[in-house]
């Protein structure tokens, strides 16, 4: 009984009974009938947990007795029998079973599709229906990029997104992102069992398992057809068309599908069962998403047997020969626009013209445009239209700009037109769940790669000035951003008129897959009238001349008037060679514009624009000109009181900057000035009053012409030569029209004017006028490029790939859409008699030994000659001369001579031509022909020369070419009198013309490779093909059936992604990724690569993470910090030496160390780079002024420290709070607490007074 009870106690302080008195199932691990005799015998056995027997007073314990019931109640049919023998359990009563849980609830499972109506973009017809998957809503943002995935709810991550979240998936993309998902969602454990599968692949019996045993007779007699005949080759072959990528690991993969051996060049028919091949698509799990993008199973085609066969190359897309876009014809008016939209989104105080009829037309049926109309023309009523449709449908629209200014500028006037509108730029974000959200190209582009919400209700996208697509450093962002945008979002493009419109519609409309309506204005609303202004500073000589009228007719004659008065003036004041770029002393200068201003305010020609090429220049002109006063004493107290409501804004130490003081006096005289210098609220101020009528002048850099509709009556150029970051140049067409197309306000002027000024009667060359005023605008051009930043953010993404994005930029659109041309003529050759039986071609038994040798060691010897030739011959030798006698040589034919008539002018950077007369056979002149040849296809030239009337033998050939009688029987005559005298000259030995003994050339490097030219070409007389008598009839079949190999790997090579012109230095970037550890050996980003992700500052992402891993920044003080980042957003030039403390110049030097480590390995990886460019890119010439104002120094005291502009200097700073946000954000990910505090603290000591006042466009 002790043992029992002591038992029963342990029992329970283990817990192994639970609450209800019940053993636990881990007990129950014995048969029901080896326990229940102990418990009837109430014996212990060995290993037994309870004495079961009674106790002295012949009752069973109570715990017993639970215990014993529990039994019963698990298993009764096993313990009935024994149990009613008991005494105290002779009133025993089974219980009713509750069945009630059991029974079946039938429940339909939700669908995980729907249907979905396909349509015709083409045609706009209805097609079939088919199934979308809506399985997507079971998937997070982490790991799906469907519309339908879970919300991630109102965080703090809803407006930006995070680099924890996928992106939505972009339209056009939609079949690779799904297919690279299905690979991305395998176990590890499937991907090596499909690998191991395919290394296993030639020991796989015929059939799976589960097919041998099968009774389907249809079914064996599928799987076991007979082999068919296919002919396969060794080129690298394409695979749907352009959508190909075949690096080496891809074309493993097209090699195994077509059971055909990596390491075997021979193309020779071949005996195998394609079904196998079929069976083999199984295995291609382990490639995964190579397997998925290629999609093996279209390498198959059904036979005319039925069978399946091999395809030698597969159709592309057929898609991809269809125009996109739509120019539409705005000259028919839109008589019926109130009858089709009875009900507009947003309505206008104004009678809308035809194009913006036609763009709104567009937009209701939720159809994409592009408008390149001309400046002033009113754009902005398109962009206001789509915003209303969002409205109108509680959805969201996205408005982009450019720059930040003008996102502040169309903030204010978008929110006073809707109210409902938001702002978001790097450093201010205001109502960010607001339906119209005006932002930058960058804040949208981080959006997309960050898999925003806000994303999820875009219904319109508005990119404004797109011909800013052409900027040398953003112009990519807008390029990242089309190809990114998901398929609901509608795209409106704004831009200037540009030539090249339809084929950049046809660009974003071939990566979307849907139609482009591209809409452009005929003419200008208010034409404009081009002046030249002869301006000396005297009214007896002033003179405005009409240089282009306002039909756009250029007058040859007012310009030879100028030329006239150019000319008198210096013969008058004996001036000679004044250059038209030189600039005039500083008391001529202002004579000058004085003058002008006097004529300006006689003619009544203000408000006046002055574009100027200097920041320091329109300082200079303010202060010319500032001596005027422009301005009634109404307008100068409007000017006084807006400007300190403006002002009152800053500290009071503020309000003292000499900047501030200078630009209140212009003002007050009517003149504004306006650039990048200038701090961004006066800016501001200057704009606003401009646009209330009260500055009569401004002068304005390039910028001011870009965005925001600011015209005036009269644009002014100072100059039109400007020094673009390299040389001074003329300004270019699109440039002047862009500046030009201020003048003339709309419903005020009649004309506007344009005036050029000639001061001291310098007057521009009338050719040069002409290309400018009425050149073409310069084309939208690509400026993709490749990024460490873009490399990451799309490995870490995983469904886009970046060849996915090469593919789809603007720079690949030429190549892409000739892809249906190259694989017609790629299908034309691969079916050719000499492509299709290569061995039948040649039945010759001496040729067949090694013509194949002799035609490989011909073009070596051939590159060679061409790249020795390339030097010698392009010098301007006077051995090369009209006479001399050449020899030229093709594969499949003897020598020909021929005799040089005619040595044209070299033009610059282009190969030196030569016109020869060529003889096929001395024996036969009839055969000479007359031909202009490159240098380096010139075999030989000799020491021998013959009397050949050269300009006789050009002027025959030409007037022979007209069928001219006369002439061709001169010809005839001439040309075998120079074949006679070819023939007489070469009868005797005659030596060539070596680069050293003639050409008196010295290189090493040369004469090495005329040395190895020399023994190539006598090598050839070794070969036996040659002793042939029909070698150059078989040299003649055999070099055809290699142009056509050559073509065929040409074309291949243009229809896959080998041609990409970015993917050697994308290789090259992957390469340096690997070796820094960002991203590992199969390409997924690491630890370190997140941290590159969240940096994002450009081309420094690896260096500030670098220097974050270094702990460059964690040991320092936040000021510190920031003066060492300010490296990476200063782009000014300070006159002033750069003084720092020890401690500060010690972290220069060490990121410049960093910056060179990172150039030494892209060296090593085959980037083209110098190892200091990245080091020698760092600016830190504003860390002093950094470092002093995050200490707490005054602005006013800061800027007596440099001569750098106020306004470069706030610019600086803004820039320099976004990077400090990412390094603390980066800090977060890897979990350095010190440095996310510091950066906290350097960006909090950053945002303060004048730096980082709010915008006069955002505030009441």
């Amino acid at each position: 009984m002790e043992q029992a009870e002591t038992m029963d106690k342990m029992l329970w302080e283990s817990k192994e009974l639970n609450t209800f008195g019940y053993l636990s199932d881990a007990l129950w691990n014995e048969e029901a009938g080896q326990r229940m005799p102990y418990l009837r015998e109430g014996k212990v056995p060995n290993g037994a947990l309870f004495d079961y027997s009674h106790d002295e007073k012949g009752s069973l314990d109570g715990r017993r007795l639970a215990l014993a019931r529990a039994e019963l109640e698990i298993q009764p049919e096993v313990l009935l029998k024994d149990l009613l023998t008991l005494p105290d359990l002779q009133q025993f009563t089974p219980l009713q079973p509750d069945l009630e849980p059991l029974e079946t609830e039938w429940k339909l499972a939700p669908l995980d599709f729907e249907l979905v109506l396909d349509r015709d973009p083409f045609r706009n017809s209805s097609g079939g229906w088919r199934e979308v998957d809506t399985s997507g809503f079971e998937m997070d943002a982490h790991s799906s990029g469907s519309l339908s995935r879970q919300p991630t709810g109102l965080n703090a991550n809803f407006v930006r997104g995070s680099i924890t979240q996928m992106p939505f998936t972009p339209s056009g993309m939609e079949d690779t992102v799904e297919d690279k998902l299905k690979f991305l969602n395998l176990t590890p454990k499937e991907i090596e069992e499909g690998r191991e599968w395919v290394r296993q692949a030639d020991k796989l019996p015929a059939l799976p398992p589960d097919f041998v045993n099968t009774q389907n007779e249809d079914l064996k007699a599928v799987m076991t057809s007979k082999p068919v005949q296919v002919t396969e080759f060794s080129f690298e072959g394409t695979v749907n068309g352009i959508a190909d990528i075949l690096d080496e690991r891809e074309m493993g993969l097209v090699k195994k599908l077509r059971g055909l051996s990596a390491s075997s060049p021979s193309a020779k028919p071949v005996r195998r069962n394609i079904q196998a091949d079929n069976l083999r698509l199984l295995e291609m799990s382990g490639y995964g998403d190579i397997y998925r993008e290629l999609k093996p199973e279209q390498f198959f085609e059904s036979g005319a047997d039925g069978n399946n066969v091999l395809k030698i190359s597969s159709q592309s897309d057929a898609t991809s020969s269809k125009e996109w876009a739509v120019k539409v014809d705005v000259t028919v008016p839109a008589h019926d626009f109130k009858d089709r939209v009875p009900n507009m989104a947003h309505k206008y105080p104004f009678e809308l013209d035809t194009f913006q009829k036609r763009a709104v037309l567009h937009l209701e049926n939720h159809e994409s445009v592009f408008v390149a109309a001309h400046t002033s023309a009113g754009k902005t009523v398109v962009a206001e239209y789509a915003i209303a449709l969002s409205l109108r449908a509680k959805s969201r629209c996205v408005y982009t700009s450019p720059i930040k200014a003008l996102s502040n500028q169309k903030y204010r006037d978008f929110k006073r037109t809707f109210e409902d509108v938001g702002l978001l730029t790097g450093d201010v974000q205001i109502e960010p769940s607001a339906h119209c959200l005006v932002m930058t190209t960058e804040i949208l582009r981080s959006m997309l790669y960050r898999g925003s919400e806000i994303v999820r209700d875009l219904d319109w996208v508005v990119f404004d000035e797109v011909h800013y697509i052409n900027d040398s450093e953003r112009g990519v962002v807008w390029e990242e951003i089309l190809i990114m945008l998901p398929s609901q979002v509608g795209i409106v493009m704004l831009s200037a008129t540009v030539p090249n419109a339809v084929d950049f519609a046809n660009w974003i409309g071939r990566i979307k897959q849907r139609k482009i309506f591209v809409i452009s204005t005929p003419k200008r609303p208010v034409p404009l009238e081009h002046h030249l202004y002869v301006c000396v500073g005297s009214k007896m000589i002033d003179k405005d001349l009409i240089i282009v009228n306002t039909k756009g007719e250029l007058q040859a004659v007012n310009h030879a008037t100028a030329v006239a008065i150019q000319k008198d003036f210096e013969k008058k004041n004996n001036i000679r060679n004044m250059s038209n770029n030189a600039r005039l002393p500083p008391k001529q200068d202002k004579t000058v514009w004085l003058a002008f201003m006097d004529y300006v305010q006689h003619k009544e020609l203000m408000p006046v624009i002055a574009f100027v090429f200097s920041r320091n220049r329109c300082d200079e002109l303010g202060d010319m000109v500032s001596s005027l006063d422009l301005t009634t004493q109404k307008e100068k107290h409007l000017i006084n009181s807006f400007f300190w409501r403006a002002v009152s804004r800053l500290n009071e130490s503020d309000r003292d900057l000499p900047q501030i003081k200078r630009l209140e006096y212009y003002l007050e005289r009517g003149v504004g000035i306006h650039h990048s210098g200038i701090l961004p609220i006066l800016k501001e101020a200057v704009e606003m009053l401009f646009q209330e009528g009260v500055v009569k002048i401004l002068f304005a850099t390039e910028t001011f012409a870009m965005g925001v509709n600011m015209p005036a009556r009269t644009v002014v150029f100072d100059s039109i030569n400007k020094h673009d970051g390299l040389e001074f140049r003329d300004l270019r067409p699109g440039e002047y029209i862009q500046m030009s197309g201020r003048a003339g306000r709309r419903g005020l002027d009649k004309t506007g004017n344009v005036i050029i000024l000639c001061k001291m009667a310098r007057i521009p060359d009338i050719s040069k006028l002409q290309q400018m005023i009425l050149g073409v605008p310069m084309k939208l051009e690509s400026q993709f490029r490749l990024t460490y930043g873009m490399i990451l953010q799309l490995l870490r993404i995983g469904t886009i790939s970046i060849t996915d994005m090469m593919k789809r930029s603007f720079s690949e659109y030429a190549n892409i859409s000739k892809a249906p041309q190259h694989q017609e003529a790629l299908d034309k050759l691969t079916k050719s008699k000499s492509i299709q039986n290569p061995d039948e071609e040649i039945d010759c038994g001496i040729c067949q030994q090694d013509i194949e040798a002799y035609f490989a060691a011909f073009q070596a010897c051939k590159k060679i000659r061409a790249e020795v030739n390339s030097q010698v011959f392009s010098l301007d030798s006077k051995l090369l001369f009209p006479g001399r006698l050449v020899t030229r040589r093709c594969i499949d034919a003897p020598v020909r001579w021929g005799v040089i008539v005619g040595c044209p002018p070299r033009q610059p950077n282009e190969e030196r031509m030569l016109d020869i007369m060529e003889f096929v056979s001395l024996d036969d002149p009839d055969n000479a022909v007359l031909t202009r040849v490159g240098a380096r296809e010139i075999h030989n030239a000799v020491n021998a020369i013959i009397k050949a009337d050269a300009n006789a033998i050009r002027s025959l050939a030409e007037a022979a070419s007209t069928n001219n009688k006369s002439a061709i029987k001169q010809y005839k005559e001439l040309k075998e009198k120079t074949a006679a005298q070819v023939a007489a000259a070469t009868k005797s030995r005659v030596d060539v013309l070596t680069p050293m003994k003639d050409f008196k050339m010295t290189d090493v490097d040369l004469v090495d490779q005329w040395d190895s030219l020399v023994a190539m070409e006598a090598s050839l007389k070794s070969f036996g093909c040659i002793r042939c008598p029909q070698f150059y009839d078989h040299m003649k079949v055999f070099n055809e059936k290699m142009k056509h190999m050559e073509e065929i790997a040409r074309l291949r090579h243009l229809l896959s992604n080998e041609s990409l012109q970015f993917l050697p230095e994308y290789r090259e970037r992957v390469g340096v990724l690997k070796e820094m550890r960002y991203v590992d050996q199969n390409n997924t980003v690491t630890l370190r690569g997140r941290v590159a992700c969240e940096v994002s500052t450009s081309e420094y992402d690896l260096l500030v993470a670098e220097c974050m891993f270094a702990n460059v920044f964690t040991e320092r003080e936040p000021a510190e910090i920031a003066a060492l980042l300010s490296g990476l957003v200063f782009q000014g030039k300070p006159k002033d030496e750069l003084i720092v403390s020890p401690l500060l110049q010690e972290g220069i030097e060490l990121m410049r160390s960093i910056a060179t480590m990172i150039g030494i390995k892209q060296r090593e990886a085959g980037m083209k780079q110098a190892t200091s460019q990245m080091a020698d890119q760092l600016n830190f010439g504003l860390a002093d002024v950094v470092y002093n104002w995050c200490g707490g120094m005054k602005f006013v005291d800061i800027t007596k420290m440099t001569d750098v502009q106020e306004g470069i200097i706030v610019r600086a700073m803004t820039r320099l709070d976004e990077v400090c946000k990412n390094v603390k954000n980066a800090a977060k990910i890897f979990g350095n607490t010190r440095l996310v505090d510091k950066m906290e603290a350097a960006s909090k000591s950053l945002k303060r007074d004048i730096a980082f006042v709010g915008s006069l466009y955002t505030c009441d």
